[in-house]
């Protein structure tokens, strides 16, 4: 399209309310977006005058009913005074009080908590977050966005610039963190969905002074995370340091959790502001060795030298899964002094059929364990005939397993001090692939 076209010659359905907006026979339509998937359109357009609220919001539905569309948003452009340029400071730099577009603002600004669509002409002051301006060749012109916040809430500045707009060189001048105190309309724009704020006039503001550490004796804070723990806090490193140098503090401990990742950040802080950094970290215990104990049943501080008696034992069961298989063979040797004695085996009946699968792999049949004894009175002798001696099995933690069921089935305490040999050998041997009790 040309660079500007007639306002009612493109949108003619609103020429039943020509005096809107200072004449709308005298508007200039500069752009049109829209955004078909979402059925928005976006309207750039010049008036003679600067419009109410009320008045863009009847284009805005007028529009949208026109042509089907969700959401509408006229953005207006007017004569407006010529800006002042802003004074400079020594050095170039722009400090607080500087006027970076229109006048100097003079009256009081609201918390912005309190703007509405209908709050109107106001005056808002706080600290620029999520800068978003770009040029706009097509349109010749740029866009001026950017957020503001006072703790109170935020709400979105934004403007379009054309490129003979004295006051474009903005766009270089915003960025985030800076203190900005703005005054402008604010209103409903539908196009975001959203209140916006389009700015009359912009000036640099202090940062406001916050809290202060007045104690005579200044202490150290040993306890401090920034953003790089995760989940857990949002304080910028160089801020936190700058900080601690604000409060006449001499040094400040960051301990993130299970990170060093804001130490070179904290050390080039430290250097700019004079403050020493002390590093530290919370860091996560793992536990990697209770799953690895090769002894059990000494928790309750019971010890035994390693010269100790013990029985070595095995068992073989019809299945699994001790809470509905059985044992259905026991057999164990005692051991005094590294040398094997007393001998003890029993076939145990399991009251029930044993699996095809279980015979091939242990060689029992049904006909092996009839008329051998019953879970309760083989596991009673079992444990007569090793008393309070330490037992010792390859992967224990079944065999004892079976035990502890079975004996609670039979009401016998079972709650002996044993040995795993498959983890004492893969500790010991982490060179053999497979440690069972063969290779081993």
């Amino acid at each position: 399209m040309a660079e500007t076209m007639a306002f009612l010659e493109l949108f003619p359905c609103c020429g039943t309310v020509k005096e809107l907006c200072g004449g709308l026979d005298s508007a200039k339509i500069s752009a049109v977006e829209i955004d078909r998937g979402a059925l928005r359109m976006l309207v750039s357009a010049w008036f003679s005058r600067m419009p109410a609220p009320a008045e863009l919001g009847w284009l805005e539905s007028r529009l949208r009913e026109e042509y089907g569309l969700r959401a509408v948003s006229v953005e207006a452009d007017y004569p407006r005074p010529k800006a002042e340029p802003a004074p400079k400071k020594e050095g170039g730099k722009r400090g607080g009080g500087m006027v970076l577009m229109g006048r100097l603002v003079r009256q009081e600004p609201v918390p912005m908590s309190t703007l509405s669509a209908d709050t109107g002409d106001t005056v808002i002051r706080g600290e620029v977050f999520a800068v978003d301006n770009r040029e706009l060749p097509k349109h010749h012109g740029a866009r001026l966005s950017f957020c503001l916040t006072d703790g109170t809430g935020s709400i979105k500045v934004s403007r379009f610039l054309r490129d003979t707009d004295p006051t474009r060189g903005i766009l270089d001048e915003i960025r985030d963190g800076m203190y900005l105190t703005v005054a402008g309309v604010v209103n409903y724009n539908r196009f975001d969905d959203d209140i916006a704020m389009e700015p009359r006039s912009i000036q640099i503001s202090e940062p406001p002074e916050g809290r202060r550490d007045t104690a005579g004796e200044k202490r150290v804070e040993l306890h401090m995370h920034t953003s790089f723990s995760t989940l857990d806090a949002l304080t910028n490193v160089g801020k936190l340091v700058k900080r601690a140098r604000d409060w006449g503090h001499a040094a400040v401990a960051i301990t993130d959790h299970g990170t060093a990742q804001a130490f070179p950040d904290a050390w080039k802080a430290g250097e700019k502001h004079g403050i020493k950094i002390i590093y530290g970290m919370e860091g996560y215990f793992v536990n990697d060795v209770d799953e690895k104990l090769a002894v059990h049943g000494l928790e309750n501080g019971r010890e035994l030298p390693l010269e100790t008696d013990f029985v070595a034992f095995d068992i073989e069961t019809t299945g699994l899964y001790s809470d509905r298989e059985k044992i259905i063979e026991i057999g164990a040797v005692r051991f005094s002094g590294g040398e094997p004695g007393e001998r003890f085996n029993t076939f145990v009946d399991p009251g029930k059929p044993i699996p095809e699968e279980i015979v091939k792999l242990t060689g029992i049949d049904d006909g092996m364990v009839a008329g051998a004894p019953g879970e309760a009175e083989a596991l009673r002798a079992f444990l007569d005939f090793c008393g309070d001696l330490p037992l010792v099995a390859h992967n224990a933690d079944f065999d004892t397993g079976f035990m502890s069921v079975a004996a609670g089935r039979c009401g016998c305490d079972f709650a002996p001090v044993y040995l795993d040999t498959l983890v004492l050998a893969q500790t010991l041997m982490p060179h053999l692939r497979r440690h069972k009790l063969d290779i081993v």
